[in-house]
């Protein structure tokens, strides 16, 4: 529900009951007749001030009427009198490859009503599909300071987040523990960021995940490598490409695009390459049996171009399998320290990297980039594939990859490139951060 609305009344065709202490009650709707005025009814039974702090979800209504564009029609009643209305549907069974798609959005925009859809597939296998359609114009008018919110930062990744929360005014607060919402990045377990979530879901609050990195990949973590944390209430992404590998495989949170958050984007910058800055995979390497050797493999491709080459590596030379070379600079990175990455970034004509944030944020300041293994999609280990990765891993894959041939042909190829690289960075790093779509997101609207 959207933050405030303190009580849940259920509209459904059938008697329907919740333990949820903010549970209002239930209305059984039932089919036929003239349009049913629900806004006068509920009015004169609880009340107008009480229906303003209420959220009404109208419970499998299209799917058991012979008339579903009287539903819209109640439904748009509805809205000018309580503070939400959701539909919430059980998919039909698929017919074929075809996904059958409930009639309650297509009638609801038929009766002029604006309507939002999430499609919620359920972590185990024969659960049913739901989708939740929420309806009316976003809400825009949340009260400075309604909302509490905690957030846990990792190598200063939620700062962004922290000053969009700022910017609009909301509270920051000190522990999950109370908070209306905490904010973390990652949900595996081994993490440990889940206690924190729990703690906020015991107060009544809801927990969202934060982008951990900006690898274009980083939704498909949740296709089978690790277990989905399904209390989530939501999952901030910075653009629509994440959005789409999440539902390739119907990851049941909802997503939200709210924007790039690690650096201020710039224009693409083309043009002749001589000094490459070169970002190795960093440790620890958690028994990837990838790297540190292809490290080495990508270091010695670049020795053999004619280039003026910096290494920029976390941890020692050696832990990351290279080398001293005649003429290579190795200068020490710090991931926590992004203003750092930017001015290494804005020194190079060209920057190669792994799919990870550096090679990212590298594509978003406009630098030449190259990158490598960016269609290789495994768990920590290296042991294991995501369950669906055919249905998204050429939409991940990066134009310019070390693996498409001759290193240096490719480093030139991408250097005279202006349109493949702007379509997929239009993809997976999108616009600058919004405040206003964060705050949507957090406040449920």
């Amino acid at each position: 529900r959207r933050a405030g609305l303190d009580e849940l009344l259920v509209v459904a065709p059938f008697p329907a009951f919740r333990s949820d202490p903010t549970f209002a009650g239930g209305a059984i709707r039932e089919d036929g007749g003239d349009d049913a005025d629900p806004a006068s009814d509920l009015a004169d039974a609880l009340g107008s001030a009480r229906l303003d702090h209420m959220c009404v979800a109208y419970i499998g209504c299209f799917s058991h009427t012979r008339d579903p564009d009287a539903v819209a029609r109640e439904i748009s009643g509805l809205l000018a009198a309580v503070g939400q209305v959701v539909v919430v549907e059980v998919e039909p069974p698929e017919v074929g490859a075809t996904v059958m798609v409930p009639p309650g959005p297509s009638a609801l925009r038929a009766a002029s009503v604006e309507c939002r859809e999430h499609r919620l597939v359920p972590a185990n296998w024969g659960d049913p599909v739901v989708r939740l359609t929420v309806c009316g114009p976003p809400r825009r008018t949340t009260p400075a300071g309604s909302l509490r919110l905690a957030i846990s930062d990792h190598q200063g990744k939620a700062v962004p987040f922290q000053a969009a929360i700022e910017a609009a005014g909301q509270c920051l607060a000190g522990d999950a523990d109370g908070a209306d919402a905490v904010l973390i990045d990652h949900d595996v377990p081994f993490h440990g960021k889940l206690p924190l979530v729990e703690a906020c879901l015991a107060s009544g609050g809801q927990g969202f995940l934060y982008p951990h990195g900006a690898d274009p990949a980083l939704m498909s973590h949740w296709d089978g490598l690790y277990p989905i944390y399904p209390r989530m209430a939501g999952v901030l992404v910075s653009a629509g490409g994440h959005a789409a590998v999440a539902r390739s495989y119907g990851y049941p949170i909802p997503v939200h695009v709210v924007g790039w958050p690690f650096c201020e984007l710039a224009p693409r910058r083309a043009g002749p390459v001589r000094n490459v800055l070169f970002a190795p995979t960093h440790p620890p390497y958690m028994g990837h049996p990838r790297y540190p050797a292809r490290n080495t493999e990508v270091f010695r491709a670049l020795l053999d171009c004619p280039i003026e080459l910096t290494v920029r590596h976390i941890g020692s030379v050696e832990e990351n399998g290279l080398f001293d070379a005649p003429g290579v600079v190795f200068v020490r990175g710090d991931y926590g320290d992004a203003p750092g990455m930017v001015e290494q970034i804005d020194q190079a004509d060209c920057v190669v990297a792994d799919r990870g944030t550096f090679g990212n944020m590298s594509i978003a300041r406009g630098a030449t980039t190259v990158l490598w293994d960016s269609a290789i999609i495994v768990d920590n280990a290296g042991t294991r594939e995501p369950d669906h990765v055919e249905l998204y891993r050429e939409l991940v894959r990066y134009p310019f990859d070390v693996d498409d041939g001759d290193l240096w042909q490719t480093i030139l190829c991408a250097s005279q490139d202006l349109d493949r690289v702007a379509a997929w960075r239009a993809l997976f790093i999108g616009d600058p951060l919004d405040p206003e779509a964060v705050m949507d997101a957090l406040a449920g609207r």
